[in-house]
């Protein structure tokens, strides 16, 4: 199974493949530059002080979303999207 093959062999799906497969490595590019940044100075209150706990865990969510993606369990993968994204959510101050 090839890269572009996720979803289904039609011309009208191929699209959707190409859109797919390039917002998941734009997704992952920017991980890593969070990474990558979190190793700076101005990372640190950033990154490590802001983000704190949840950074990891979107990190260890996403990588079994995709494996799940990859490995065509669409369900499961969906769940795990559900959970990707409560990761990333965070609740307003109270002052908001």
């Amino acid at each position: 199974m090839g890269l572009f093959d996720l979803v289904c062999c039609s011309s009208s799906s191929l699209l959707v493949n190409y859109t797919y497969v390039i917002l998941r490595s734009l997704i992952h590019l920017l991980l890593l530059g969070t990474i990558i940044f979190q190793f700076t100075p101005s990372g640190k209150s950033v990154i490590v002080d802001g983000i704190s706990w949840r950074f990891p865990l979107l990190g260890i969510l996403n990588a079994i979303y995709v494996n799940l993606w990859a490995s065509q369990h669409y369900v499961f993968a969906f769940v795990f999207a559900l959970f990707v994204s409560s990761a990333v959510t965070v609740s307003a101050p109270a002052w908001w």
